[in-house]
């Protein structure tokens, strides 16, 4: 899994991306392959490897469209980011700086969004009986929120009255079991490997 973005531009950085994009850049949503993308096409390399410092994203190295090949065309550079926590962060810093007519195109992509794109936490506002929230933190390295670990200690409460002190406890014996069993069926297997 590719590493998180962590840079935090500053005012004028974001102001200056925004210009950019105002001028350069785009967002699509594609109904027929479910996906989404911002990108910034042209042909100065330095202003697209600023982009991907502040925000992150894939830079494509210098290509012509198959087009445009012997037709005098310079090659291109580009900037894009695909995935909704990224759209969502970079539409963040920079939307307040767009035209009206740039604020629709990525109104118009965002629509789209979904209500808990993959990477994002979407941690509930007040506890509820779950173990999700915990397992999504794990999933993605977060440490868990108070919110989180008050939920998890719900829903095991919860499972402690539902099930009893003994159920439980059978039903850890059993899990330890059939752990157990199966560590024993793997060593066999692979001392018979080294045999």
């Amino acid at each position: 899994m590719r590493e998180r973005h962590t840079y935090q531009p500053t005012e004028a950085e974001i102001a200056w991306a925004a210009g950019l994009y105002e001028g350069e850049g785009t967002a699509i949503y594609l109904k027929s392959g479910r996906s989404q993308w911002m990108a910034i096409r042209m042909t100065d390399k330095e202003p697209i490897e600023r982009m991907c410092r502040l925000f992150g994203g894939n830079f494509k190295d210098a290509f012509i469209n198959p087009g445009e090949v012997g037709k005098g065309y310079k090659p291109k550079f580009m900037w894009r980011v695909s995935a909704w926590r990224d759209i969502i962060r970079v539409t963040e810093a920079i939307y307040p700086w767009l035209s009206p007519r740039r604020q629709r195109q990525i109104d118009a992509v965002l629509v789209h969004k979904p209500a808990h794109p993959r990477g994002e936490l979407a941690c509930p506002p007040e506890p509820i009986p779950s173990v999700l929230g915990m397992q999504r933190h794990r999933k993605n390295g977060v440490p868990p929120c108070d919110t989180c670990r008050r939920s998890w200690n719900l829903y095991y409460a919860e499972r402690r009255k539902r099930l009893g002190k003994e159920e439980i406890a059978r039903r850890n014996r059993a899990q330890y079991l059939k752990r157990k069993a199966l560590l024993a069926k793997q060593e066999g297997m692979s001392s018979e490997i080294t045999n």
